[in-house]
């Protein structure tokens, strides 16, 4: 039988509204096998559901890792450069997929969140960082 993999525990402090702190870092290996660490200070909006949308898909539950390595991803344009927008955003929404797949067994929950992230994604991450 497969075993979950174990990862740290995720510290975030409330700031306001959807606003959170991360307050410890939190270091990872992606699908890729390169070692990302979600620094201490990044501010998420943990999962970026609507409010309206909570009691399907509430901004926080065991996908929470999967959704602050997404908005690392997007934050720091994540190989936006090296590899373009296309193929960055591609492979950041399909972290939170890989991630939430690991941690939960939800299938169908976490593929709904990846399809909303590919969707509607598109906004955020044109907000270039980098560039």
């Amino acid at each position: 039988m497969k075993s979950t993999p174990i990862f740290p525990p995720i510290k975030v402090y409330y700031l306001h509204g959807k606003k959170w702190l991360i307050i410890e870092p939190i270091t990872v290996a992606l699908s890729n096998g390169e070692e990302i660490t979600v620094p201490v200070g990044m501010e998420t909006d943990l999962s970026s559901s609507p409010k309206y949308l909570w009691g399907l898909f509430p901004p926080y539950g065991d996908f929470l890792l999967a959704a602050i390595i997404h908005d690392y991803l997007y934050i720091y344009d994540y190989k936006k450069i090296e590899w373009g927008n296309k193929k960055a955003k591609a492979f950041a929404d399909y972290q939170m997929l890989y991630f939430s797949n690991l941690i939960n067994k939800n299938y169908i929950d976490n593929y709904l969140r990846y399809l909303a992230v590919r969707l509607f994604g598109k906004k955020v991450w044109k907000i270039s960082r980098t560039q």
